[in-house]
């Protein structure tokens, strides 16, 4: 993790989302940026860590991935971690708050 939230508990659902969907930041580059993929001038195609899109689906056992070239993510995966770190997330504000009205009185 690059960055800490001052929120234990939030660095570590932080680290736990990323160590679930290790391609997820870049699946989300990829898709936010998609514009500039499709013409072969993306970040990661400049560093030739991708070459020309191929986005497809797969399923199986199931599960639903979505595939960028290498990238992947679990979809069923990608839904619990992110609702497990909004929720962790919306703790965190709350601890925050009352931190500060403790400290306020």
């Amino acid at each position: 993790m690059k960055r800490s939230t001052g929120d234990e508990l939030l660095n570590r659902a932080c680290k736990r989302f990323q160590a679930d969907l290790p391609d997820a930041k870049d699946l989300r580059d990829v898709l936010t940026h998609f514009d500039a993929y499709e013409k072969g001038r993306g970040k990661l195609q400049k560093s030739r860590a991708m070459g020309p899109l191929n986005i497809f689906t797969e399923a199986g056992d199931s599960r639903f991935w979505l595939r960028i070239n290498e990238l992947k993510i679990e979809l069923g995966l990608a839904l619990q971690s992110a609702e497990e770190l909004a929720y962790e997330a919306m703790c965190a504000a709350d601890r925050h708050s009352q931190r500060v009205r403790g400290t306020s009185q």
